[in-house]
This record gives structure tokens, C-alpha cells and sequence, in this order.
């Protein structure tokens, strides 16, 4: 991005944008629209400048577009999706450049690349290629890139638009021998430590936790679960994590799932991971976290006599006197 000059009239702000100025789509000829913090396409407006790659995006479209009708089970299947396969192929062409490095001679590397190779980039619980890749991208990445860097862009380097887009051209760019070389290190210290874990849910986990988790000395006390988690950092079901070798919360990710059939006013799903109450103790304070978990949603109709027929419990709040 160019420095603007704070002095020239040009850099400053020209004014306000109404809403139909902004960017939108009408009937897109795919028949489906999804979002997924992406950049808006169609548009000169400055809407941000820190959108990443279109990883969850193009997942989305793969999978809506598998069928011409879709389902409220094909939507909640995408809202629970751990799939990502931008991750498989890149673990495939690390592990044929590894293979390439003659680092395949030690039996535990073997068994590195040939889990590499094998993975189909889902980040499901019980998956162990996800373990291998990402022990790899642990040691990999900052013998690429971080070395001499400052602080901020070895933060900035375990994203995964920064992976996807740069750890290959970067090793790439590296000497032959240097390159080898940091491809069987960081192979057989990958190998060495991904047995400690069985799977991706024995490494990535939920806390389940009420706020005050983050207050030191008592936060113990309000930490309801330590849960296996699935998902990844740009899975459509976002579970997100830095560089991780070792057990790991998950540190931002899906919270709420929705899906409405607009034709009909009945046809409404919801579930929260959580509950409707912040109060902790109460009954309702974390009583759907076994429903998100499940892949569970709660129906709830919007006309009055399905309301009534399915939901005859009435809590009548009044004013004190």
C-alpha cells in the first residue's frame, strides 16, 4: 500500500457513501450468494484494506454448489464444515519437497510424508493428518520466514493468508542447500512430536468458560470444559489458532448458527455456543454447548399457534411493587 501524504487535499476523505453506493449482489448466475469476510468484489469503495485469501470462501462454493436444491441438512452440514482443501495440497507439495530433500531416509519422516500425503485437509477431531501438517508448519514457517524479522511480522506470518500465500515462493527462493536443509530439520522435528497427540482434537481444544476465566488466581473456577475442538483457521467452521506443536485453546472461531427457510415463517434454527444467559450457575447459562457440539439446532417457529403448540412454558416477568 502507498503512503498518503496527510498535506494533499486528494488523501482526505471526499465525503460520505449512501447505502446504495456500496457493494451488492443481485441474483448472481451461480443461484447462491456466500460470504465469508471477504473482500467485496464490484467495488472501487475503500470498504478495508486487511482482507486475507478467499480460503472459506471458495470452500463455501464447493460445497453449495455439489447440489441445485439445497436442504436445511446441506446448510447445516456447511455450518459445521472442517474442510479445507488449500491446506491438503499444500501439505502434499511439502511433502514431495521433503521427499525431494532425502530427509525420507529416517522411518518417523517417512511417516510424516506419508500422512502428508494421505490428508485430505479435513481438521475434523479424530483427524491425524491435521496433527502432521501442522507440527510441519510449526517448525517450517519461522526457519522460512522469521529469522531476523520484527516482532510483529512473525505474528503476521502464522495467518494462514500469509502461509498460502508466501511459505512456498519463500522456500522457493531459498539456496538449494539452505532449502534441503530446512526442509529436513523441520521434518524431523515435526515427525518426532506428532505422536505425542492421536488426533487434532486431542491437540486443539474448546474452553467452554464464562469471562471471569481471564481473571488470575480464581479464573479456574469459572471454566466449565476443556472440550476436543475441529476446525481450523479458514475452515467454513473457523476454530482459530497461530503456529501450534503442542495442546492449544482455540482463540476465536464460529459462535452461532442460523439458518432460515424463508418460505416458510416456522422453519427457523438456531443454536448458540453457550447458552441465553450470563449469569453463571443458571440453567440456561451453557446449556446448548452439548447441542453445538452434537451438531444439534433448536426450531423455533415465529407464527402464534406454532409458538403456543411448541413452546406451552410461559415465564410472565412483572415490575416490583
Amino acid at each position: 500500500m502507498a503512503d498518503l501524504d496527510a498535506r494533499d487535499p486528494e488523501s482526505h476523505w471526499q465525503g460520505f457513501v449512501g447505502v446504495a453506493d456500496l457493494p451488492f449482489t443481485i441474483n448472481p448466475p451461480e443461484g447462491v450468494i456466500a460470504s465469508a469476510n471477504n473482500r467485496p468484489r464490484g467495488t472501487n469503495i475503500p470498504i478495508g484494506f486487511l482482507f486475507g485469501v478467499e480460503t472459506r470462501l471458495r470452500r463455501l462454493y464447493e460445497l453449495l454448489n455439489r447440489r441445485e436444491r439445497l436442504s436445511f441438512e446441506d446448510l447445516a452440514e456447511l455450518q459445521t464444515d472442517t474442510g479445507m482443501p488449500e491446506a491438503a495440497a499444500l501439505a502434499r507439495d511439502l511433502a514431495e519437497r521433503i521427499a525431494a530433500s532425502g530427509a525420507v531416509a529416517e522411518r518417523p519422516v517417512a511417516e510424516l510424508v506419508r500422512r502428508l500425503r494421505a490428508w485430505d485437509g479435513d481438521y475434523g477431531e479424530a483427524s491425524r493428518g491435521a496433527v502432521a501438517f501442522e507440527m510441519l508448519l510449526y517448525h517450517l514457517v519461522p526457519a522460512v520466514e522469521g529469522k531476523g524479522r520484527p516482532a510483529a511480522y512473525c505474528e503476521q506470518q502464522s495467518q494462514w493468508s500469509h502461509i498460502l500465500s508466501y511459505l512456498l515462493r519463500d522456500l522457493a527462493a531459498l539456496p538449494a542447500e539452505r532449502r534441503n536443509g530446512v526442509l529436513r530439520e523441520a521434518a524431523a522435528r515435526a515427525a518426532a512430536g506428532m505422536d505425542r497427540f492421536e488426533t487434532w482434537g486431542d491437540m486443539h481444544r474448546l474452553k467452554v468458560a464464562h469471562f471471569l476465566a481471564e481473571v488470575p488466581v480464581i479464573g479456574d473456577a469459572f471454566v466449565l470444559g476443556d472440550e476436543p475442538a475441529a476446525g481450523s483457521r479458514a475452515t467454513p467452521m473457523k476454530s482459530a489458532h497461530g503456529l501450534v506443536n503442542d495442546r492449544h485453546t482455540a482463540t476465536m472461531g464460529s459462535m452461532a448458527r442460523h439458518i432460515s427457510d424463508l418460505s416458510d415463517p416456522d422453519a427457523n434454527w438456531f443454536v448458540l455456543l453457550g447458552g441465553q444467559d450470563g449469569w453463571f450457575g443458571s440453567e440456561s447459562f451453557a446449556d446448548q454447548v452439548p447441542m453445538w457440539r452434537e451438531r444439534r439446532y433448536i426450531r423455533m417457529p415465529l407464527t402464534p399457534e406454532r409458538v403456543a403448540a411448541e413452546f406451552p412454558t410461559a415465564m410472565r416477568l412483572e415490575p416490583a411493587h
